[in-house]
């Protein structure tokens, strides 16, 4: 059975800052509800795992509190539509942050507001799957494309649409005459 510090979903974030520790698995993808729901990988391809790791660091800070940090890594394969061709391609989603953990949710909000360092609060257990499915959301691509993509945005040997303008300006000529 995993200890509190050692459970990713029950994490003692200041036991693993205090102990320098280092934890790593791999999740499920598919266990990753919001994740999963942004893929759009073909059928005849698995969810391949979230591969990731942490490790805790205490700094020691003059005239101040020690500060906790986690160090987190993460790495997944993601499959979203080409906003080109609109055909899924895979891309691999990668995370290297380091986030600082303070005792309150009000600290925390000072902080991130004053600070670069990303600042969030602890308490006695920490959702660390919870911080990997987050951060994997929010390094998504916010317009995916492929570098080239193999097929045009439009398909078949259909002739190019008629310019938009030019069927208003025949539309006028039509006008009833009183």
């Amino acid at each position: 059975m995993a200890t509190r510090r050692s459970d990713p979903h029950k994490l003692d974030v200041a036991a693993l800052a205090d102990e320098a520790g280092r934890l790593a698995g791999e999740i499920d993808a598919i266990a990753l509800e919001r994740w999963r729901d942004m893929q759009s990988p073909p059928a005849d391809v698995g969810a391949p795992p979230v591969r990731w790791s942490a490790h805790g660091e205490k700094r020691q800070v003059s005239g101040g509190a020690p500060q906790h940090w986690v160090h987190l890594r993460a790495a997944a394969q993601g499959w979203p539509v080409c906003q080109r061709c609109l055909q899924p391609f895979s891309t691999l989603v990668e995370i290297d942050r380091s986030f600082r953990f303070v005792p309150t949710e009000s600290e925390a909000e000072a902080l991130d507001t004053d600070s670069e360092d990303d600042v969030l609060a602890f308490g006695p257990s920490f959702d660390l799957i919870e911080l990997i499915e987050d951060e994997l959301l929010l390094a998504w691509p916010l317009v995916p494309r492929h570098e080239r993509c193999a097929q045009p945005a439009h398909q078949g040997d259909t002739e190019p649409a008629e310019n938009p303008f030019s069927v208003l300006a025949n539309l006028k000529g039509r006008t009833a005459k009183p």
